[in-house]
Parts: structure tokens; C-alpha cells; sequence
């Protein structure tokens, strides 16, 4: 859910802006509500308040949703820090002045909160009618925020709720002490590790475990599991619990790493020890926690992403059962079938497997398929996200040559499809902007600007591809495609015959020259070039679609019809084939057949608008040979 507010509360608050002087909480007549004391009631004036008395994740929780709330809403936020009634001696709960500073308490803090005044916000969302309700009500100070695990949803709107929880987090006013705890957390190195947290103490040992809480609760055997599965994963894995003994049994059985290690030891209060716990926490690479305040909180003030412990696990046991079944029954698997097993734990699985698992599993996925281009494009984002631009490179370049010489270099294709780097626009967007950009994801960046934008935002990107890799035939006809496209005809056929006159065998080259002598109405040398494309690539159904339609341009009917009939049925499969076939079909007078292959090549096809307008032309072309029919039978 995320944080925000629509045009509809602010006309349903229709508060008047408070000022005066935030420190002293007076605004000209009005008192701050103090518990025993008078207040003039002002129906006008509404605030938001937090105040739990339970745990700290708990505690920081409901305040930063306050916080949050009160600037979305311009409304004053105040908290309370009552004592712990119930398992003081699980938390850490210090005294408000030892947690907070000066000026943060003196603007925001208050000793006692009447909670009957107020509208408690607990799993429920913050609607217009709701907040008018509390504006008409004179006995309702504001909005109590209980809510905790997560931003607090308000209607009709979507905002980026975990930043707006890590500015409140960064707004609050701490005291010096707290100050050099945050300091000394953000100062540990953690590279790729993964945080455990194990809460135990009050739900197993305390008043707490009268009520349960299940599902704030991790099993040990649990902990332990998804400990050995982080470690074979490559993970280096610091555990939090508030059960010492859980922690030194785990260091001891598994040589985890505990924040005691990385300085928490260093602080003498559990308090200091308990936030420095929360940062290095938040700054960890996932956190995996069951339904606990303090791990929630640590994901929502950090950047960490979250998974629930039990899920956690089932995905553990998953990838183990799979690839081990797959190692001792290799003989009952295909080689794609185990190839798809590959990816799937690589992909679906991706959160119990570590970067180097997940790229030699998808490189053995590629090995037993190679003309998946999906697998390659998968594991050259991923590249490109750890920063290792030429490897994907040349990842991506690999499976382009692939990809163009299987189909015979017919067409400057890059791939049959895209799905992945589609999904993956803002990394290869990224990665093709570097100065470190090779020639293939250049190439593959300059596909998505021409499918998305235009030939003209592609180019730069295609002729820099090409003077990366000024040998390859494929980003060569790529740029000469591009230039075609922008009407640059000249520079276009310079380049194609540059690689034809050396001698290069090149099926889409000679095609792309045609395209030129086409466009200058030079037709018997563009026939040449058709020929010369056909020579090459004797059985392909586009080049021998794309003869018949040369041949029907330069009047050559004969040939035409003979070429035209000569297509490979294969060739229904490819909707340019049937483009190019209803073109020949309806210049050689046969509309019905020529209506038919362009119908099928527009079902195909949808969005191409000259597939359409071709529809409609041999339409309306029978439309008036129907008439004219119509008219010499009438003898009109």
C-alpha cells in the first residue's frame, strides 16, 4: 500500500494551516492537549499522534507512518514513548531522552496521550469520508497511527511509500549517543550479505507467549535450513535474534557472523545495540525474517528487500530437491527439459540463489539450449546490474551471431523476440548510455529505441555499434537498415557495397541494395541483387517471395507466377512472406489469392499499418472489378 492524498481529502479536510511557533506547540488561542488539562475546543484543528507501548520496531513503525501522514496531510505530528508493561526485559526501551534529542522531543513528544481522543488507524485505510468524520467529531483530537507493518494505504493514491518512510527516518531528531550508533552502522562493510532474523525471546520465554504469535515466530530447525542454504549459495550470512543463546549455538554450529562482530559490541545500552542491529540490518543485501517489527522496519528504513522466512525455506527445499533430482536422473531428462529446469531455479527460485549459482545455471541452460535467446538476454541483464558490461556483451553478441547465421543471414535480425530485454528496458537503457557499451548492446538498445521511438533516436546507437564491431556483417546491415529507414540511401549503399565488393556473402546485404536501387527506380539492378540473395539462400521462402515480386515489377509475369507458386509452405509462417506474396499476387491480376495472404499477414501482424493498407487496397481492387463486371454484363 502507498502512501499519499487525493484531491477528495483535501477538500473533505478543508483545514486551516496552522502556524505559530512549532517548538512551544501553541498556535494563538490553543493549547496542546495534556491529559488533566483544559482545552478549548476547536473543531478545526486536527493532529497526528503515535503512541504504542510495546517493542521498538513496533514503536518507529507507527511513528514514521505519523510522520509520513502529517506532512502528506500538513497536519502536526506528535508521539508518546510510554514504559513496556508487559516483557520489559526482551526490549530495548530506554528512556525517551536517551533515544531522542533535545529539540525533536520539545517539538514532537508527549508524556501522556488521551487515546480515547482520537480515531485509531490500525489495518485500515485513510479515506475522505473517514477524515471528514473525524473533522465533524468535536471530541476527536486527530488520527492515532497503530499501524506499523508498512505504510499506512490512503485512498486513491500510489506514491513511493518505502522512500517517504526512509526521509521520515531520516528526519528524526536523534540524540548524540544514538547519533554515533547510526554512524558506526553505516560504516560496516557488508558486501552480498543476507540478514537472518530469529525472533525468539518474549514469544518463547515471556508474557508473549500466552498470545502466541505464531507468525512473528521462526522455528529453529527453519533457522538452521535456510543457514546451510545461504552458505552453499555463497552467501555470507549475519544473524539477528533477541535470544542469545540461539545466537551463539548458530555461530558456533554454522560460523555465522552477529553484529556483536561488526562493532555492536562496542555499545554498552541494549538500546544502542538494538538500533545498531536495525541499520546494519537495513543495509544487508535481503533480509529473511518472519513477521516481526524489528526485520519490517529494517526493510522499510534501509533498502533491503524482504521475504518471509517459511516461503524462504520452501523455495530452499525446492531448488535442492530439483537440481539434485536432476543430477541423479540426468538420463530421464531431454536436454531442453533440463535446460528449462536450469532456468527455472535460476529465475523463479532467484531468491535463495546467489549470483554466481544463478549465472552457471543459466550458462547451462544456454549450453543444452542454444538458440534460446531468452536465456541469453536474461543473463546479460544480469550482467549489466553488477556492472559487468562486456561480459554481456559479449553474451548478447554471441547469441545475435547465433541467431543471424541460423536463419541464413536473411534478415538483420538481433533475436525472434525480446520479451526479457522489454521487461529489462531501464538496465539496457542504462548500459548502452556507458561509455564502457559494447557493440551488441548498443545494437540491442538501438532495436528497442526503433520498436519504441523512432529510426532517427536509433541510429546513433546502430553506427556506434558498428564502429565497435566494424567487421560484423550483421550490426553493418543493421545500420544500413537504420539508414535506409531515415532516408540516408546514399551512405546506405556505400557501406553495403563496400562489404559486397570485398567479397562477403551476404544474403540481407545484397536484399538491403535492392531496397536502395528499389528507391531510385533502378529496378533491373535491384533484381540483380534479389538474384544474387536467392543464389545464396536457394530454399528460403522470403528470398524467393522477394524474387517473384522483383520479378513481377520488372514485368517478368512468367517468372513471377512461376516463383510465386514456388514458395516454401514454411513461408506461411513468416507474415513479410505473405506481404511480399499478396503484393505479387495482386500486381499479377489474382486478388482473391493476394486478399487471402494479406489477411493472414495482418492477423499476424495487427499493428503494421501498410499490412492494413494492403488489405484494403486488393479490397477495394475487387470491389471494382466486381463493378466493372457488373457494368459489361448491364452493357452499360
Amino acid at each position: 500500500m502507498l502512501v499519499g492524498v487525493t484531491c477528495e481529502l483535501e477538500k473533505a479536510l478543508e483545514l486551516s494551516r496552522i502556524s505559530g511557533d512549532p517548538l512551544t506547540g501553541t498556535v494563538g488561542e490553543l493549547k496542546l492537549l495534556r491529559v488533566g488539562h483544559c482545552v478549548e475546543e476547536r473543531t478545526d484543528i486536527k493532529e497526528i499522534v503515535a503512541a504504542r507501548g510495546d517493542g521498538l520496531g513496533a514503536r518507529l513503525g507507527a511513528i514514521l507512518n505519523a510522520m509520513v501522514l502529517a506532512e502528506v496531510l500538513d497536519l502536526p505530528f506528535f508521539f508518546a514513548w510510554p514504559p513496556m508493561v508487559s516483557d520489559a526485559g526482551y526490549h530495548a526501551i530506554a528512556p525517551v531522552s536517551e533515544i531522542f534529542s533535545k529539540e525533536f522531543i520539545d517539538r514532537h513528544y508527549r508524556e501522556a496521550i488521551d487515546l480515547g481522543s482520537y480515531q485509531k488507524i490500525m489495518e485500515s485505510t485513510i479515506t475522505a469520508q473517514l477524515i471528514a468524520d473525524v473533522r465533524r467529531d468535536p471530541k476527536l483530537r486527530g488520527l492515532l497511527i497503530e499501524h506499523w507493518y508498512g505504510p499506512v494505504p490512503v485512498e486513491g493514491h500510489s506514491h513511493d511509500a518505502p522512500a517517504l518512510l526512509r526521509a521520515a527516518f531520516a528526519r528524526i531528531g536523534f540524540s548524540t549517543a544514538i547519533q554515533r550508533v547510526l554512524a558506526a552502522a553505516r560504516r560496516v562493510p557488508l558486501q552480498d550479505c543476507i540478514a537472518i532474523h530469529a525472533r525468539r525471546g518474549d514469544i518463547v520465554y515471556g508474557d508473549y507467549r500466552f498470545r502466541l504469535f505464531n507468525a512473528k515466530y521462526t522455528p529453529r530447525a527453519i533457522v538452521k535450513a535456510v543457514i546451510r542454504s545461504a552458505l552453499d549459495s555463497g552467501h555470507r550470512v549475519l544473524l539477528f535474534s533477541d535470544d542469545a543463546a540461539t545466537l551463539e549455538l548458530m555461530k558456533q554450529e554454522y560460523s555465522v557472523v552477529l553484529s556483536s562482530d561488526l562493532g555492536g559490541a562496542n555499545f554498552s545500552s541494549a538500546e544502542e545495540r538494538a538500533i545498531f542491529d536495525l541499520v546494519v540490518m537495513s543495509r544487508c543485501h535481503r533480509i529473511i525474517c518472519n513477521r516481526s517489527c524489528f526485520a519490517i522496519m529494517a526493510h522499510y528504513i534501509g533498502k533491503a528487500p524482504m521475504h518471509d522466512i517459511i516461503e524462504y525455506y520452501g523455495k530452499c527445499e525446492a531448488k535442492r530437491s530439483m537440481l539434485a533430482d536432476l543430477e541423479q536422473y540426468r538420463s530421464q531428462y531431454t536436454d531442453l527439459e533440463a535446460a528449462k529446469t536450469y532456468q527455472y531455479v535460476a529465475i523463479e527460485l532467484a531468491a535463495v540463489v546467489s549470483h554466481p549459482e544463478r549465472t552457471a545455471l543459466l550458462s547451462k541452460a544456454s549450453e543444452l539450449d542454444p538458440d534460446n535467446y531468452a536465456y541469453a538476454h536474461t543473463r546479460a541483464l544480469d550482467l549489466m546490474r553488477r556492472g559487468e558490461l562486456v561480459e554481456a556483451d559479449r553474451v548478447l553478441g554471441v547469441a545475435a551471431e547465433r541467431y543471424f547465421d541460423s536463419g541464413g543471414q536473411v534478415t538483420a535480425e538481433l533475436a525472434k523476440g525480446f520479451h526479457v530485454l522489454e521487461k529489462g528496458r531501464k538496465q539496457l537503457a542504462k548500459a548502452a548510455a556507458s561509455p564502457l557499451a559494447g557493440p551488441y548492446t548498443c545494437a540491442h538498445w538501438s532495436h528497442e529505441l526503433l520498436r519504441t521511438e523512432s529510426a532517427k533516436s536509433a541510429l546513433p546507437f546502430a553506427q556506434r555499434a558498428h564502429e565497435l564491431a566494424p567487421a560484423s556483417v550483421l550490426l553493418a546491415a543493421r545500420l544500413s537498415s537504420c539508414l535506409l529507414a531515415v532516408q540516408r540511401t546514399d551512405e546506405a549503399n556505400a557501406l553495403l557495397s563496400r562489404f559486397l565488393d570485398a567479397g562477403v556473402e551476404s544474403p540481407v546485404m545484397h536484399l538491403l541494395r535492392a531496397d536502395v536501387y528499389q528507391g531510385r527506380r533502378e529496378k533491373r539492378k535491384a533484381l540483380e541483387d534479389v538474384r544474387g540473395a536467392l543464389r545464396l539462400s536457394p530454399s528460403h521462402p522470403y528470398c524467393v517471395a522477394r524474387l517473384a515480386w522483383q520479378c513481377a515489377l520488372c514485368g517478368k509475369t512468367s517468372e513471377a507466377k512461376k516463383l510465386v507458386a514456388l514458395v516454401p509452405s514454411h513461408g506461411d509462417q513468416d507474415p513479410a512472406v505473405l506481404y511480399l506474396q499478396a503484393k505479387t499476387l495482386e500486381r499479377l491480376g489474382d486478388l482473391q489469392s493476394a486478399l487471402k495472404a494479406a489477411t493472414v499477414a495482418l492477423q499476424m501482424r495487427p499493428k503494421k499499418a501498410h499490412y492494413r493498407e494492403r488489405v484494403a487496397s486488393i479490397k477495394a481492387a475487387l470491389e471494382h472489378a466486381g463493378g466493372r463486371r457488373w457494368s459489361l454484363r448491364a452493357g452499360v
